[in-house]
């Protein structure tokens, strides 16, 4: 057991070495790994952009997770991979990738959200200032009545060009 322990502490130590001289000599250490990352996050983000509007569909209901999930397996979607069932963290996952990748996307979708809350509630204040305004027309001619006929103009009397006192 000592043999094996001895040659794992030699293996590391060259291999620490071997990573301290090619950063002195200016290499970058684990580039293809962060190639590779980058390359995988871009497939992930392609694979989940057409997913979107079906969530985005989800959360203006007011659904929730578990909800979405309950029904993206009912459908029979398609996971971001392709293959197997929804689960609450592969949704999470999906809406927070999102986020992260385009933050305007989120902000724009809620604004848009926000803009057709806003005209259901003009259109609905709108239909009740028309009732209130045909309820009041109703009201004032209730109170008026019927309208009387318009009274006879007063005679003229003739215009005075004598100015003495009578």
């Amino acid at each position: 057991m000592a043999v094996r322990s001895q040659i794992a502490r030699t293996l590391s130590e060259k291999i620490k070495r071997g990573i301290r001289r090619a950063r002195k000599a200016g290499k970058q250490i684990g580039a293809h790994g962060r190639h590779l990352a980058a390359l995988h996050r871009a497939e992930a983000m392609a694979r989940a952009l057409p997913l979107l509007p079906i969530v985005e569909e989800f959360r203006s209901g007011g659904a929730t997770y578990r909800d979405m999930v309950r029904q993206l397996n009912a459908r029979g979607a398609a996971t971001p991979s392709g293959a197997g069932r929804w689960h609450v963290k592969t949704l999470q996952r999906l809406v927070e990738r999102a986020r992260d990748a385009d933050p305007l996307l989120h902000r724009s979708a809620a604004a848009v959200r926000q803009a057709q809350d806003l005209q259901r509630l003009h259109r609905e204040a709108r239909a009740r200032t028309d009732a209130l305004i045909a309820r009041t027309r109703s009201l004032v001619q209730d109170l008026r009545g019927p309208l009387p006929t318009p009274l006879a103009a007063p005679a003229e009397r003739p215009a005075q060009t004598d100015f003495s006192p009578p």
